[in-house]
Parts: C-alpha cells; structure tokens; sequence
C-alpha cells in the first residue's frame, strides 16, 4: 500500500462470464485497467472474448490477455507441454485487438502455497511459473504507467 494507506493496486478474480464483470466494475468509481485471463481452450477463450466486449462497451481500459496454465513443466526434464488442447491464445487475442501479456506454465506448488499464504515467487523463484509471474507484473505495471 502506498503511504496514507491508498491502494496501489485491487485485482479482482472474478468467474468467467461478462454479466459479473459488469456487475462488480459497475461498483467502482474508474478502472485503471482491466486484465482478461484464459486458459489454452476454446470453451474458456468463447467465455472472454464476451468478458472482453462487455468492457469495451463500457469503455474501460483493457490491458491485455493473460494466458494461464500455458502447458506443464515436466519437474524431472523441465520441458514445457501442453496441459489443454485447443485454441491458439495468442490468436484470439489479436483477433481480439489486445496484446498478449503473459503465458503462466501451470505448477501445482502455486495453489498450496497461496492456500498457505506464501507467495510462490518468493518460496520458488527459479521456476518457469515464477519468472512468467515475475514478467507479467513488469509488463502490466509498465502498461499502468503509460
């Protein structure tokens, strides 16, 4: 938090489905920025792409897509596969008209350690997870600023 006790940042997770989105962003006063997450499959990118034009038609600021459990790292070999089959992130979100801003590898550590209330940047740094997590807070924070 910022001195005076201001918010530096409020990320909301909210469920898949653009009538949530427009409930909950209606509450707030501005979004800086809103941030659209999916996973590589067509039945999670079909849901977005509405959660994307709903805030387009409200006129707020989209940043970018966010591919999450963007493949599994094998813990023995560290090559990264592919955990969904389906769509192509990268297309929809330039079909889209947004950059996209990260892949997340999905690591089944990341759920047990939030659970926990450890941050999994800091308890294991030197993964594939991390260092995407750690990527994708420079970018958004980057696109922020500008």
């Amino acid at each position: 938090m910022s001195p005076g006790g201001a918010l530096d940042f409020l990320l909301l997770d909210l469920p898949p489905g653009s009538d949530r989105f427009a409930a909950v962003a209606g509450l707030l006063p501005r979004l800086a920025g809103v941030i659209v997450v999916t996973v590589p499959a067509l039945v999670s990118q079909a849901v977005v792409k509405k959660a994307i034009t709903a805030a387009q038609e409200r006129g707020d600021p989209l940043l970018g897509v966010v591919e999450n459990m963007a493949g599994y790292v094998c813990p023995e070999c560290g090559t990264l596969s592919p955990l969904f089959p389906g769509g192509d992130v990268e297309e929809m979100a330039r079909a889209m008209g947004l950059p996209l801003l990260g892949h997340i590898p999905f690591d089944p550590r990341l759920a047990a350690e939030a659970d926990a209330g450890l941050s999994f940047a800091l308890t294991h740094p030197d993964t594939p997870t991390a260092q995407a997590l750690a990527t994708l807070t420079t970018t958004v924070e980057g696109a922020l600023r500008s």
